[in-house]
């Protein structure tokens, strides 16, 4: 397959995984009041902005053509991308100076530990 192919390919497995992700984070991720179009729109954004840069990212620096291998990268790593985002952009009771706050509160490492242990599980 050519590389155009497997670009137009990855970007578009790109835009389903993020259609998807917001879904399951709008249905699951809200209170019992459920999420909003907003909500939704905002996790989109999100997902998209970090799958998209995700799928570039590994197009420039693999050349391969496994779908497999594909999927695992554009996901973990768009993953990773999408964590970092919300941590920094959609801050609430859940972003980094929420942990900070509570870091000097309790002072301790705890909150850190449990912000790592937060981004490998929302990765996974």
């Amino acid at each position: 397959m050519t590389i155009k192919k497997l670009l137009v390919r990855k970007i578009a497995g790109a835009i389903l995984g993020a259609l998807a992700v917001a879904a399951i984070f709008s249905l699951v991720g809200y209170s019992d009041d459920g999420a909003t179009i907003a909500d939704y729109l905002r996790e989109l954004a999100v997902a998209v902005a970090s799958y998209l840069p995700a799928t570039l990212l590994l197009q420039r620096l693999t050349d391969r053509d496994n779908a497999i291998l594909d999927i695992v990268g554009i996901t973990c790593t768009g993953s990773a991308l999408s964590f970092l985002m919300k941590l920094i952009f959609l801050e609430g009771k859940n972003g980094i100076p929420a942990y900070i706050a509570r870091s000097t509160r309790e002072h301790s490492w705890k909150p850190f530990s449990d912000l790592a242990f937060h981004s490998v599980s929302f990765i996974i």
